[in-house]
């Protein structure tokens, strides 16, 4: 049954970005309550106050450039970082609050896939600490890639590789606790 009384009301409260072209994508609120959000049309990292409704930019540095700018995932790991995919700017970036800078982990230029680019829009870091690795997907290599962080190297898993006549896509991933790694799958 549909909501009736007190559960119908809702207050919604609208924030004014700094800039008419911001795209914000997608959203996460860190432990002190601040919003994070990535700008789908523009490499940029935002953050509101919802005390204040102060927002504040930071620039995410430019990998490739003439390639499209513009980040999709957002996701906070145990220790307070926020990482992005950065989409057609290659690999992930994750950026320090405590000292307002970025960290960007490319994808290298001979691991491009069959396109001759990456896309990382996706991470999953909940677990790193496990093994320290986190994985982000790849939409043209139709796989997903993992990332040492103590050796900054790149692993490549094609998991629908042998079903090549049926389109697969991977989008949303996530990983449990040993950083064991779960997908959707649009296809």
């Amino acid at each position: 049954s549909r909501p009736t009384g007190k559960a119908t009301h809702a207050i919604v409260t609208e924030y004014d970005l700094p800039r008419s072209d911001a795209m914000p994508h997608d959203v996460t609120v860190d432990s002190d309550g601040t919003v994070w959000f990535t700008d789908f049309g523009q490499h940029y990292l935002g953050r509101l106050d919802p005390n204040t409704a102060k927002v504040v930019e930071y620039p995410l540095p430019i990998s490739i450039q003439g390639n499209p700018t513009g980040s999709l995932d957002i996701r906070l790991d145990r220790d307070g970082y926020i990482w992005m995919g950065q989409m057609y700017q290659t690999g992930v970036a994750r950026f320090d609050k405590k000292t307002h800078t970025f960290q960007v982990f490319p994808i290298p230029n001979d691991q491009t896939g069959p396109v001759g680019y990456a896309q990382q829009a996706m991470v999953a870091v909940n677990a790193y600490q496990v093994d320290g690795k986190i994985w982000m997907n790849d939409p043209p290599l139709v796989g997903v890639r993992r990332l040492d962080l103590r050796t900054g190297q790149y692993e490549r898993f094609e998991p629908d590789k042998k079903f090549s006549n049926e389109p697969h896509s991977m989008y949303g991933i996530g990983a449990d606790s040993l950083n064991n790694l779960y997908l959707m799958d649009l296809g």
